[in-house]
């Protein structure tokens, strides 16, 4: 058998005094995940033993054998040890295979098998990818699928869940449940949605059927570096942690260097677990390169099922040119997620009403910092707490720079958000092709807040004598409404606004409450 490199190397427990600066950091956003991996990760004295290479377990790598048998075997491995290394040399392994039913009754049309399961392990397991491609075997069946003769159903409604017509390929190229601690690196899943069969929808829309790259459940620590996850039929990544308490012990997990793009459903779907840190991944392209798309459509889904999910922090990620939203927040029990320095852009070719959006983060205690956002925000969360309100700072906001496919989609305006206690201090927008801003609603208990911002308007087609910024119950200062490349009239719309100095409107064709209203200094 092939022994692991030095990065391999993993130390044996997790200190009490370990776990506590991880949920705290996870909790304040104070603590670099490259730190994280060093107190989470650090090195031991030696390998992870056994060390259980897959090409010892007859696996090809050569891009035509399937090699899914090699990978159960190697697995049952590892579990039967209770841990150990799953070495993956380099070369690209075609897994996954399907049985038809045959007949009716047995609850599905094709079922797929495992190819990476590893559960129950109480000691530390690595899954040592050295480069590896891991690919989805052509003409695998996903959606719906009649289960006597294995033709494509075509459900005559949706939604459509019965199972006897149900086909999955596997949940998980990786699956990983309840393992004490998991390391991941290296790998390259590729979902090739290119060369599997989608029959009929399956679910309330799309396809609400499994394949999957990795789907992770209740792993009392995991680490996944330096991995992509894409072209699946539904998410790229899926994080678990069912049943539990808001108030529970984090279960860390920590996502670097990945990416989860081109997937049908998601990049990820978080749908319970507390302490998840991302830094330099990527959630973009969902629902793109020619793969059916399924509800939501997003980057990042944050959507507890029957749990919570708490105490995220997201750090120079990137979440664009998804067919619905960037990242959506707004169902479930969540609450504390942040996003620093990260880039979000809508995708201007999405035909899906009313539009994309580059955040919907509608969550308590949700916050954004030095982020750069090309495209709309909306319902961020208002509450009567100021800390539980949504906050961005030292952020940008516009509607110009969408990259290659062009400009980013934008529906009313840039940021169309009501919400009490909702803060933006030090931002910038920049609208060019849209309204700048349309903030708040008079039924708000507590007004928004507006500070040290920079607002500049140069969208000249909007029709002349109209708004090209909305206020409402917001709290305003030391804020400037800037314009160019005006040459029509337009004002800046305001009801139940407190300004407290430092406010300006440069004009001269943008004016405050009416067109030829008042310009220059405000208060």
């Amino acid at each position: 058998m092939e022994t692991p490199s030095d990065g391999a190397r993993v130390q044996p427990r997790l200190t009490r005094r370990r776990l506590l600066l991880i949920a705290g950091a996870v909790a304040t956003g104070g603590y670099g995940i490259d730190r994280l991996i060093d107190a989470q990760f650090g090195r031991s004295p030696g390998p992870v033993h056994p060390v259980v290479s897959v090409r010892a377990m007859g696996a090809k790598g050569d891009g035509y054998v399937n090699d899914t048998s090699a990978f159960q075997r190697a697995c049952a491995a590892i579990n039967a040890a209770r841990g150990g290394t799953l070495l993956i040399p380099g070369g690209t392994y075609v897994v996954g295979r399907q049985h038809l039913a045959g007949r009716s009754g047995l609850g599905f049309a094709y079922r797929g098998e495992p190819v990476i399961a590893i559960a129950d392990c109480n000691r530390p397991v690595l899954v040592d990818g050295r480069g590896a491609t891991l690919r989805t075997a052509p003409g695998l069946k996903l959606g719906a699928f009649n289960p006597i003769t294995g033709a494509s159903h075509e459900p005559t409604s949706l939604p459509f869940l019965e199972p006897d017509y149900r086909s999955d390929i596997y949940e998980g190229a990786l699956n990983l449940q309840r393992n004490a601690r998991v390391w991941v690196r290296g790998l390259n899943v590729d979902g090739n949605a290119a060369e599997i069969e989608f029959g009929g929808q399956y679910g309330d829309a799309g396809y609400q059927v499994s394949h999957d790259g990795l789907v992770a459940t209740r792993n009392r620590e995991l680490l996944v570096q330096n991995a992509h996850f894409h072209h699946h039929g539904r998410d790229g990544l899926i994080l678990r942690d069912p049943n539990r308490a808001a108030d529970e012990a984090p279960r860390p997990v920590m996502l670097h260097t990945v990416s989860c793009d081109y997937n049908g459903r998601q990049g990820l779907s978080w749908v319970g677990g507390r302490g998840l840190q991302a830094k330099r991944c990527s959630f973009s392209f969902t629902g793109r390169a020619s793969i059916p798309v399924s509800n939501p459509g997003a980057g990042v889904d944050i959507e507890p099922e029957d749990s919570t999910c708490r105490d995220a922090v997201f750090t120079e990620c990137e979440f664009n040119a998804n067919l619905t939203f960037g990242v959506i927040a707004n169902v479930g029990d969540a609450a504390r997620i942040g996003f620093e320095r990260c880039t979000f852009a809508t995708w201007p070719g999405s035909t899906v009403a009313p539009g994309p959006r580059a955040v919907w983060p509608n969550k308590p205690g949700m916050w954004f910092e030095q982020c750069r956002i090309h495209g709309s925000v909306v319902d961020a969360y208002g509450s009567d707490s100021a800390a539980d309100a949504c906050r961005f700072a030292r952020c940008s906001f516009d509607d110009t720079s969408g990259g290659a496919d062009g400009p980013p989609y934008v529906g009313i305006a840039i940021i169309e958000t009501g919400g009490s206690n909702v803060r933006f201090d030090q931002c910038s927008v920049q609208a060019t092709r849209s309204r700048s801003i349309a903030l708040g609603h008079l039924a708000q208990a507590a007004p928004m807040i507006v500070q040290g911002c920079s607002i500049r308007h140069c969208d000249a087609v909007l029709p002349a004598g109209s708004y090209q910024a909305s206020l409402q119950s917001v709290r305003l200062a030391n804020t400037v409404f800037h314009e160019s490349s005006l040459t029509n009239d337009y004002y800046i719309a305001t009801s139940n606004v407190t300004i407290g100095g430092g406010v300006r409107v440069d004009g001269p064709h943008v004016a405050w409450e009416r067109v030829g209203g008042q310009i220059g200094t405000i208060a």
